[in-house]
This record gives C-alpha cells, sequence and structure tokens, in this order.
C-alpha cells in the first residue's frame, strides 16, 4: 500500500509539472509578437504615443485577421485602430475595459468591401469575440466570450 501511494504522489506530481508547462507555452503563443503574413505588430501601435502592451499583440487576434484577409478574398485590410494607450482610449471615449487596451482588439477597414459585409464574414472567425458594427469600420476583438453590438 505504501508504494501505491508514493507512484501516485509522483504520477499526480509529474501531471500537475507537466499542466504548468503546457500552461506558459499556450500563455507565450497567444501573446507572442509574431508577425504573420500581411500583419505587422507595428501596425497596432497607439496613434498617441506609439506603444504596444507589455505583452505585445495577441498572436490570436492576428491569425484571425489572417483568415478573414482569405474570406473576404485577400483584399487588404487597415487598421485603423489596435492598441490604445489608458489615456488615448479616454480620449477617444472608448469603454473602460476595452480590448484595445490589451492588444486584443482592432477596428478594421477592407479596400472595396462595406463594413456590414466584413462583419457578416467576421461572425463566424470571432464567435467566441467581440464583434462591433459600425457605419465606416468594423470592431474584432479575441476577448474569449461572444459580444455583440
Amino acid at each position: 500500500m505504501f508504494r501505491k501511494k508514493n507512484v501516485l504522489k509522483k504520477s499526480l506530481g509529474f501531471l500537475l509539472i507537466t499542466s504548468i508547462l503546457v500552461s506558459v507555452i499556450i500563455s507565450v503563443m497567444v501573446t507572442a509578437n509574431a508577425d504573420t503574413t500581411h500583419f505587422k505588430s507595428s501596425e497596432f501601435k497607439c496613434k498617441c504615443c506609439g506603444k504596444l502592451p507589455s505583452g505585445g499583440i495577441s498572436q490570436d487576434l492576428m491569425n484571425k485577421l489572417e483568415v478573414l484577409r482569405s474570406k473576404l478574398g485577400n483584399r487588404k485590410i487597415t487598421i485603423v485602430s489596435g492598441y490604445r494607450c489608458p489615456s488615448h482610449n479616454k480620449a477617444v471615449g472608448g469603454a473602460k475595459n476595452s480590448q484595445h487596451l490589451y492588444g486584443r482588439a482592432a477596428d478594421i477597414i477592407v479596400e472595396g468591401v462595406a463594413p456590414s459585409t466584413v462583419a457578416n464574414a467576421a461572425e463566424s472567425i470571432f464567435s467566441n469575440g467581440g464583434l462591433g458594427r459600425y457605419k465606416t469600420f468594423t470592431h474584432v476583438d479575441v476577448r474569449g466570450y461572444k459580444a455583440r453590438w
């Protein structure tokens, strides 16, 4: 019986350490500052101070923007607003806990495509994130839960 408990403790310890390592790897992957084929982190810099958030721009956001670009016939997507420092977010009337503050949101326009069409295409890609429909642009984010306006 004593041996079985020791083996069980070692197994649980190994699983705990493995679980922690996987979590760290996933966290690094999600906030990596790796540019994609059509998007550079520099495109998301704050218009006010020229900075990026300390954790970088969400890799998930950039990857989903690549999927959206492909879905829209590979048309150029322009980042109208990416990261916002707190003072810039306040100046533009952004939400108090805006995803722009964390590098997880972008307001975009797509060359030759109406914002409503962009939003419709983004619906399934950003199904677990935010999607805002505006007259002149579309807001997308990767907040981790569905939000629509």
